[in-house]
């Protein structure tokens, strides 16, 4: 009986936070890669999307890359489209993560 009631209470809470707060329930898919790619055929990709941000991080072997963007095709993913972020190696050409929130 206890878990019942405790179960309503919670349930009826999470329903209050939801609706006072804008609460959603989000699901992040994070990948992490370390994998080489054409950054050519990246480049090209990324002229058919609208880049939020974009940040560089470089040092004397490397320069980090990361680029944010919003997908806009919601029958392509059956729903909300996701906002991805991609973290790649400019200068040797690897991908290193991919996040999709």
């Amino acid at each position: 009986m206890w878990f019942v009631i405790n179960k309503a209470y919670s349930e009826r809470r999470l329903l209050s936070l939801r609706e006072a707060t804008g609460l959603t329930r989000n699901l992040i898919i994070r990948y992490t890669f370390n994998i080489p790619i054409n950054l050519p055929a990246l480049q090209d990709m990324l002229m058919y999307k609208y880049v939020v941000q974009e940040d560089l991080d470089s040092d004397e072997s490397s320069t980090f890359k990361k680029l944010v963007y919003n997908e806009t095709d919601t029958l392509k993913w059956r729903g909300d489209p996701p906002r991805v972020e991609i973290v790649y190696d400019s200068g040797i050409g690897y991908l290193l993560k991919v996040s999709l929130t």
